[in-house]
């Protein structure tokens, strides 16, 4: 018979003694029997011995009794984890787990580390305002997508907005009017070309910040190429539907 099982034996025949008519006369054997055995933490949880020992001790009236119960207690009181270390070792599990994530962040971090960095030193603490203006720039370069980017979208749209923030040291109403422009034009539907250039590198984002002509010479030649196909749609009453199945302009 295994030690679990020869200890739920003696635990039932404990039980019986701590009733208010059980008979204890056998209860200092029973103990000293327990005392032999290699009760371990996985034993004392299964059978909750501990608890039907210390019922014992309560109910007797038996100074040797209730004296080697308090021993057996005392000495499986040793096999239960302190919860102390239970809490060191959570903590510790805590940190580690933080400090796995922070090592991850760095990761992805130096994957990103050959993307080209902006000529201008980003500001330490950029605003709200400043961090919504870099968002709705990376949403606007967003709506396109080129095989080989020349930097990340967010790293573009941060250089962009920093080199209109050089220029005009601080987020106020010329600044904000500048980065609306820019962020209208490239969230043009009809000049796709635009995002296309800035994603490419062939407009640098300090072009792209204070580029003027440049931006309105490319909205007018997509405007330019929109009435074309509409003067040939009258003239040669050509159906819009085959303009879509492969005449190009």
């Amino acid at each position: 018979m295994g030690c679990e099982e020869e200890v739920l034996r003696i635990k039932k025949k404990l039980d019986k003694m701590t009733a208010s008519d059980g008979d204890q006369t056998q209860a200092l054997d029973i103990l000293k029997t327990l005392q032999g055995l290699p009760i371990n933490f996985q034993v004392l949880s299964k059978t909750r011995i501990g608890m039907t020992v210390n019922a014992l001790r309560k109910a007797s009236s038996d100074e040797e009794v209730i004296s080697t119960a308090k021993q057996l207690i005392k000495n499986w009181k040793k096999f239960v984890p302190d919860k102390k270390d239970d809490e060191k070792e959570s903590k510790e599990e805590k940190k580690e787990k933080k400090e796995d994530k922070k090592e991850v962040k760095n990761s992805n971090n130096s994957n990103n580390s050959g993307a080209r960095p902006s000529i201008y030193p980003s500001s330490s603490m950029p605003n709200d305002t400043r961090m919504k203006c870099r968002e709705m720039l990376a949403n606007a370069l967003k709506l396109s997508s080129v095989d080989d980017p020349v930097d990340t979208i967010d790293n573009l749209a941060e250089q962009i907005e920093e080199a209109i923030f050089q220029e005009f040291g601080k987020p106020e109403a010329a600044y904000k009017n500048r980065l609306r422009s820019r962020i209208y034009n490239l969230k043009d539907s009809k000049n796709p070309q635009l995002r296309e250039n800035v994603l490419r590198g062939a407009i640098t984002p300090q072009k792209m910040a204070v580029m003027t002509s440049e931006v309105e010479n490319l909205i007018w030649n997509a405007l330019d190429r929109e009435y074309s196909r509409f003067w040939i749609f009258l003239a040669f009453g050509i159906h819009s539907s085959s303009l879509t199945m492969g005449i190009m302009f």
